[in-house]
């Protein structure tokens, strides 16, 4: 039979509930429960007022909760912002004249790289890779004719 010390070492690391403690002692612990109702009453008590109160606690914080609040809050906020900005008809006319500008400075940035690869390798076929380029690649023989009719 379960003796007073175990049975304190129990309750002190399973709680109150004895269906929470190990199989293997339940049934040792429920004997000294109905044989010494007193005492083990008196220390399950004192288990029980510290099960409520742990029941109480705040749950632990996740590891990513607060990078979870925080994309919530930028998430909510770039909503509101982009509400605003639908309701105020200004900011949506300079939208798309940023976005010609953006497209202008790339395709002329492109276009001057081309130039520099095809005069870096006079030749050929760098002529006819920078002409499918420009012409994206759906040229024949034919393109290359000049008004005459004579080839290059």
């Amino acid at each position: 039979m379960m003796d007073e010390k175990t049975f304190t070492a129990l309750a002190g690391t399973y709680g109150a509930n004895l269906d929470r403690w190990p199989e293997a002692c339940q049934h040792e612990a429920r004997a000294f429960c109905a044989a010494r109702t007193e005492t083990a009453n008196r220390i399950l008590q004192d288990e029980r007022t510290l099960d409520a109160l742990l029941d109480q606690a705040t749950k632990p914080v996740r590891a990513d909760t607060l990078l979870r609040a925080r994309i919530l809050k930028h998430a909510t906020s770039e909503a509101r912002s982009d509400f605003s900005i639908a309701a105020n008809a200004q900011p949506a006319r300079t939208l798309p004249w940023k976005a010609v500008a953006a497209t202008f400075v790339l395709t002329t940035g492109l276009g001057f790289g081309a130039g520099q690869l095809a005069a870096a390798q006079p030749g050929y076929s760098e002529a006819e890779t920078l002409l499918a380029l420009s012409m994206n690649g759906q040229y024949s023989e034919a393109d290359l004719l000049d008004i005459n009719g004579s080839t290059p």
